[in-house]
């Protein structure tokens, strides 16, 4: 990438709303005016022409072809994209507001590393929602940035920012699963399903999960809120 060209960055989060894991952010850069397609063919995958969208109404194969698009764009040094994760720990402590913003500062400057872009090369920052607030170590981004309702769904930018967070936080989570098997994991990533309460309820939660999400559900009893070892 040119370090005297301009640059736009696309940015959203994956895992703001479950009861265990991180919280991710993508951040993907791309020069003013590169023309982002609508639907991608990898050639030699057993799969039809993927849409861009939104990465939660994406099929998991659809997510994973885009990905490897987006990696072979890099290569070419075409874009560039980050991700970073934020723990539970830190967003029982902080709030998933502030883990949300600090990881998508991190995902940012992680991005331009690899882009070797610098602020001043950056035009806009699109986000699907207010991440960065006019107060300090974000207020320079804050001016930059355009919020958009369903920005995942409607910019492209911002489409992939949702996937390559969703992967990344996704591929975690099978790895999650490795260490605490009893909760399923791999299947729900940490998502308040039926069967993830189901578990709550008999194993208690672990170090895993969110405390200040877990304890939001009355239903699973306060004895048990105590972190359980892995095994």
């Amino acid at each position: 990438m040119n370090r005297k060209s301009r640059y736009i960055i696309g940015v959203d989060e994956a895992g703001r709303g479950p009861l265990a894991g991180p919280v991710t952010v993508g951040a993907v850069i791309v020069p003013v005016g590169w023309k982002i397609p609508k639907h991608i063919h990898i050639s030699g995958r057993k799969s039809k022409s993927t849409p861009l969208r939104d990465s939660k109404k994406l099929s998991a194969r659809g997510r994973e072809n885009w990905l490897f698009w987006m990696k072979n764009m890099t290569r070419e040094g075409k874009i560039a994209f980050a991700t970073a994760n934020v723990f539970q720990r830190t967003i029982d402590h902080a709030g998933i507001s502030r883990a949300t913003r600090t990881a998508a500062l991190r995902a940012i400057e992680s991005a331009l590393r690899k882009s070797g872009a610098k602020y001043q090369n950056i035009a806009n920052v699109y986000s699907d929602a207010g991440i960065f607030h006019y107060s300090g170590k974000y207020e320079r981004w804050y001016q930059k940035t355009k919020s958009f309702i369903k920005g995942d769904e409607k910019i492209p930018i911002i489409s992939l920012a949702s996937i390559a967070a969703k992967t990344s936080r996704d591929s975690l989570m099978i790895k999650t699963a490795e260490q605490y098997p009893k909760y399923g994991f791999e299947i729900h990533k940490g998502y308040g399903t039926k069967a993830h309460i189901k578990a709550l309820k008999r194993f208690g939660v672990s170090e895993a999960h969110r405390l200040t999400f877990v304890g939001n559900f009355s239903t699973i009893s306060k004895g048990k809120l105590s972190p359980q070892s892995k095994e």
